[in-house]
């Protein structure tokens, strides 16, 4: 059997065959392309001398208040800046978010982020699974609570389908999941990343990031928006997880929220709208089969040709080829053997009808 790929295994590929000079499309990590509200340059020079005095670890105060406004205007929650807690990525504001259940049971969407089942095993924390494309939400999630579950985590936009519930589906959720005393972590870090209606967002605590929305990974900035729960508490555990983000980034990302400007968040919508129609309208017509991708910038995509996408993954990725794809087998996020992600964050519209153009090929020749 062949050594199964990661999201790393990938990328390193794709990174070293570029380097030999092999035209590489890069479907593989889930990072975004579209421009900042301001260039970091630029939001670098403004900035002057900083850095060199300890900030509060539980983050800038203007950038706190920057976000309790941004929260309120575009995810729909209102929450007050001593309740929002700056982590160093949107990955560690899910680690705080879930360190406070160590030894604890809680669900967790499957196929879903690879980084939620490596915290988990760090932690000793127990889990099940739930499916979060069910055509019943309500009823697949509650059938999965036992007696002792103490939290459940949600994703939408979901990595990695790029699917939501319609609106009502997870108030209803939520309401049923509180008075049963489970707490419920969003984690929505595509929550402006949508083409169909707008989605809802609910629980007690929400997770975000800066990497994503506003398309700077490499700044590795998070949020907590704590709207229950013990602040001093969460404190803690991102003081003793990591002493707080690095001021730099912050500054920046304050930059950024300061610089944003009505029609950011549609334009970026529509900058990955037209990548997600090139490729779910062709895909769909060489016969893969996906959940309907409304957000985020995903397509988890199957075939009835295709049995292994990890065997897929390593033939895309062949020095031999023309073109050289990197695409992610689904096992990575717990998906089925079949399945693999697409993610269209960093394609072109040529790159998007070319990995169409190269899957379809591939197919027609089983």
């Amino acid at each position: 059997m062949l050594e199964r790929l990661t999201i790393r295994d990938v990328m390193r590929t794709c990174i070293r065959l570029k380097r030999e000079g092999h035209r590489v499309i890069d479907a593989h990590i889930g990072a975004p392309s579209h421009d900042p509200p301001i260039p970091v340059a630029k939001a670098l020079a403004e900035l002057g001398e900083v850095g060199r005095d300890y900030a509060p670890f539980a983050g800038i105060d203007e950038l706190r208040e920057a976000l309790s406004k941004f929260a309120k205007a575009y995810i729909g929650i209102d929450v007050e800046p001593e309740r929002i807690f700056i982590a160093s990525s949107g990955t560690h504001a899910v680690f705080v978010s879930i360190l406070g259940f160590r030894g604890k049971h809680g669900l967790f969407p499957a196929p879903g982020f690879p980084i939620y089942f490596i915290q988990t095993d760090l932690l000793g924390i127990e889990y099940d699974t739930y499916n979060p494309i069910a055509e019943d939400l309500v009823s697949e999630i509650l059938g999965k609570v036992r007696e002792d579950t103490a939290f459940v985590v949600l994703n939408y936009p979901h990595n990695p389908t790029g699917y939501y519930p319609e609106k009502g589906v997870l108030t209803e959720l939520y309401e049923e999941l509180r008075d049963r005393g489970i707490y419920v972590i969003d984690d929505a870090v595509y929550h402006s990343i949508y083409y169909e209606e707008r989605p809802e967002f609910v629980g007690d605590c929400v997770t975000d990031s800066f990497s994503k929305i506003f398309s700077v990974p490499g700044l590795r900035v998070g949020v907590v928006y704590l709207l229950e729960g013990d602040p001093v508490s969460l404190g803690r555990r991102v003081y003793g997880s990591a002493a707080g983000a690095s001021v730099l980034s912050q500054l920046v990302c304050l930059k950024m929220l300061e610089a944003l400007r009505p029609g950011y968040l549609e334009d970026l919508r529509s900058y990955y709208r037209v990548k997600r129609d090139i490729l779910s309208e062709g895909l769909r017509e060489a016969g893969f089969s996906f959940p309907n991708p409304k957000g985020a910038f995903y397509i988890l995509a199957e075939h009835e040709k295709i049995r292994d996408s990890n065997e897929l993954a390593r033939k895309l990725l062949d020095p031999k080829r023309e073109v050289c794809i990197g695409i992610v087998p689904a096992w990575s996020f717990m998906g089925k053997r079949n399945q693999f992600r697409i993610s269209f964050g960093k394609l072109s519209e040529e790159d998007a009808g070319l990995l169409v153009h190269e899957l379809e090929k591939l197919v027609s020749s089983q």
